[in-house]
């Protein structure tokens, strides 16, 4: 009888006290992917945007009688990703 009520207990304490535990960190773990993976798509895009920025530049034409090149001075990142 103390080996059976022992043995509930046990299973209890593993049901009540472990799983919500497990539960919460497998919630985190999840959030946690789905973070980086939009961290990584936006770090993506800004790249994207600053290699077409420094291309841009690097071909900018120069007009007669200007000291220098039309640079481009804003870099542009694309918004979709909000």
């Amino acid at each position: 009888m103390i080996g059976a009520g022992l043995g509930s207990g046990v299973v209890s304490v593993f049901v009540q006290g472990y799983l919500p535990i497990w539960r919460e960190n497998r919630q985190r773990n999840a959030h946690a992917a789905y973070m980086a993976m939009r961290l990584a798509v936006m770090l993506e895009s800004y790249s994207a945007a600053c290699l077409d920025f420094i291309w841009s530049n690097d071909n900018a034409e120069t007009l007669p009688g200007q000291e220098y090149p039309n640079w481009d001075v804003m870099l542009l990142i694309p918004q979709y990703y909000t």
